[in-house]
């Protein structure tokens, strides 16, 4: 006998088995004799499984209906089809009701494109990201909302995922892109899992799409870096010759005037000083490898000249903020060579000189010299503050052009002290360390071009470990013939 249609209630959820007409052998309808209507049965699956229809209700709501009657409906989560025996439709039936127990019917309407802007809110006021960070997740995540923003985010769905994925390469964005918009659109999920508004992330099991492989970026040879630190040294030289005649102009220009000493002494900023710390902060780069934000971070208080070594604390991001480098590894010692002491030395005394012919407004309106002290930035503007991030990279671009070095990043400067040092025997941990990476995997990553450079060198030295002196000839053994048979 066919089961009959029927609901079980379990608190809030509820179980009723999915009915299909019956089939005669013929495919045929069968019809009830009584009634003339066509029997139901079950539904099972290709291995012989009942299916059921399994339900959760939020909660009620009132609204108007279309001739103005007041009136309530249930509010439900999305439906899940179960395959297996009632008792396992039960179960299951339970356990999504706990799981339900505490999303409010208010979640049962809540879209995709509102819980975005609840967590953008979210994000700006824990401030635990930059300005331009915040504002690149912003954007994935609308590229998203473009495919799933009206969408309930209670019934968001793998395929639904995958559906919005494709849309977005269908529009022409590549593979980087969509690799930032399903990660943007994870956290977004993850956000309203820890709201309880949802019971599960739909893109946890998902594989995330491939980024697009980061072009290999360029490093100088040994004789190339060489040259370009000539070529900082010469920069250097003729900016400070430049500098010194134009103030010695100002102090002959002052000294003819009644008032010249306010005009010399209190300038709002003098000229010059960033294109010396432009100098500086490509010539510490080079050295260390740093990133260019944690270049421009410093301070003297950093930088420990009769030790010959850097302190990196923090980073300055592209929108002038100071954060903690990228991770804890980031927070690090780093060794200089005598020479870059030599230089930054004469650039702390020349600096120190230079500020001091800046006026600086007090809070109480009075006016002072700007005097260096441990948290004066080694690379600094022309008023002794912050050097802009995209100043350093308008000052870079001229600089490679006029030298030579044309299309070279400065990021690429890192690449090279990596690349220098690895080809040259230092090991991988020494410079994971340097570089500030999490793992020594993510230096091998980068840099593990620069590692064979060494194999003809490990493979004498192992020779030489392992055998005796090398023979002038390989010995050739000589043997004995055999005469075939008939």
């Amino acid at each position: 006998m066919a089961r009959k249609k029927q609901r079980e209630n379990y608190g809030t959820g509820s179980i009723s088995p999915v009915m299909l007409a019956k089939l005669d052998k013929d495919g045929n309808p069968v019809l009830d004799p009584s009634t003339g209507k066509p029997q139901k049965v079950q539904q099972r699956d290709k291995q012989g499984r009942l299916v059921w229809r399994i339900c959760v209700t939020l909660g009620t709501e009132e609204y108007t209906d279309s001739q103005g009657r007041a009136r309530k409906r249930q509010l439900k989560a999305p439906q899940k089809v179960f395959h297996g025996t009632l008792e396992e439709a039960r179960a299951t039936c339970r356990q999504l009701a706990e799981q339900y127990e505490h999303v409010s019917k208010d979640s049962a309407k809540l879209t995709f494109s509102a819980a975005a802007k609840a967590w953008e809110d979210s994000m700006r006021n824990a401030n635990r990201v930059t300005r331009s960070t915040l504002a690149n997740y912003v954007y994935a995540a609308g590229i998203m909302e473009e495919q799933i923003g009206a969408m309930p985010l209670l019934e968001v769905r793998e395929h639904d995922i995958d559906k919005a994925i494709a849309g977005i390469r269908a529009s022409g964005r590549g593979n980087t892109t969509v690799c930032k918009v399903f990660a943007a659109t994870k956290r977004i999920f993850n956000f309203a899992l820890q709201r309880e508004w949802i019971v599960r992330n739909p893109l946890t099991l998902m594989d995330s799409p491939k980024a697009a492989r980061i072009q290999t970026r360029l490093s100088l040879s040994a004789e190339e870096a060489a040259r370009l630190r000539a070529v900082l040294d010469a920069e250097e030289h003729v900016v400070m010759r430049e500098f010194a005649e134009k103030e010695n102009r100002m102090c002959d220009w002052a000294s003819q005037r009644a008032n010249g000493g306010d005009k010399l002494w209190g300038r709002g900023q003098v000229r010059g000083i960033s294109r010396l710390s432009c100098v500086a902060a490509l010539r510490i780069i080079l050295a260390t490898g740093m990133r260019r934000g944690e270049a421009l971070a410093l301070a003297w208080e950093c930088i420990d000249l009769d030790g010959g070594s850097i302190q990196v604390i923090r980073s300055l991001s592209k929108d002038m903020e100071l954060k903690e480098p990228k991770s804890r590894a980031g927070v690090r010692t780093i060794a200089i060579d005598s020479d870059t002491v030599a230089h930054l030395r004469a650039w702390k005394e020349t600096q120190r000189q230079a500020l001091l012919r800046v006026r600086t407004v007090n809070a109480d309106g009075s006016t002072s010299a700007v005097k260096q002290d441990g948290n004066t930035p080694v690379c600094c503007n022309d008023a002794g503050g912050l050097m802009d991030y995209y100043n350093l990279s308008r000052w870079w671009r001229a600089f490679r052009e006029a030298h030579g070095f044309c299309g070279l990043k400065i990021h690429e400067l890192r690449h090279t002290a990596a690349t220098l040092l690895l080809g040259n025997g230092v090991d991988v941990k020494t410079v994971q360390t340097r570089l500030g990476h999490a793992t020594s995997a993510i230096t091998l990553d980068f840099y593990a071009h620069a590692i064979p450079a060494n194999d003809k060198a490990a493979a004498d030295l192992i020779g030489g470990i392992l055998g005796s002196p090398a023979r002038a000839s390989a010995e050739v053994i000589a043997l004995p013939t055999i005469a075939k048979t008939a």
